[in-house]
């Protein structure tokens, strides 16, 4: 029993067929940028790790006095206004790498290096940041010191800085 032609359903033309172009080298070596990439570092040969204050990247036991600690985390405290629905019983942190010039502001806006996922995250983020930029200069800190805190990791926990 053979099918009948007209009630099978036509079958779609294959489409015209193309020569695919032909890998150039030289054409590909054109589009490419053959700038070196560079990295810049604002103002240190290494950066520092640790999310502390005052944590040593220089010399040995070379660290920032506690009184100096104390008294940024004091000017800190004054210039941070927490988010809405932030206070001392909130379990949220945010830790900002800041760059300092000699001078005690900062080279450039601070960032963040990590923090708590939530969705107060964000808020208390920028809340850090506009703190660090309201407060600048850090005067207290000692440009004899320069080498221990031009590279810091700073953390705002509200539970320590609200006094929870």
């Amino acid at each position: 029993m053979k099918k009948d032609a007209a009630k099978d359903p036509p079958r779609p033309q294959d489409p015209p067929t193309r020569d695919a172009p032909k890998f150039n080298a030289d054409q590909v070596a054109q589009l490419l940028d053959k700038c070196e990439p560079q990295r810049q570092v604002a103002t240190a040969q290494s950066i520092n790790d640790t999310a502390t204050l005052g944590a040593a990247v220089g010399a040995p036991g070379a660290q920032l006095s506690q009184s100096e600690i104390d008294a940024l985390r004091a000017r800190i405290s004054s210039c941070w206004s927490p988010p809405p629905g932030i206070d001392a019983n909130s379990r949220l942190y945010v830790v900002l790498r800041v760059l300092f010039k000699a001078d005690g502001s900062m080279v450039q806006a601070p960032s963040v290096v990590e923090g708590t996922a939530s969705p107060l995250g964000p808020a208390l983020a920028e809340s850090a940041k506009r703190a660090l930029l309201l407060c600048q200069p850090f005067t207290m800190l000692r440009p004899e010191h320069y080498d221990q805190w031009k590279d810091l990791e700073l953390k705002f926990d509200p539970h320590e800085l609200l006094g929870g």
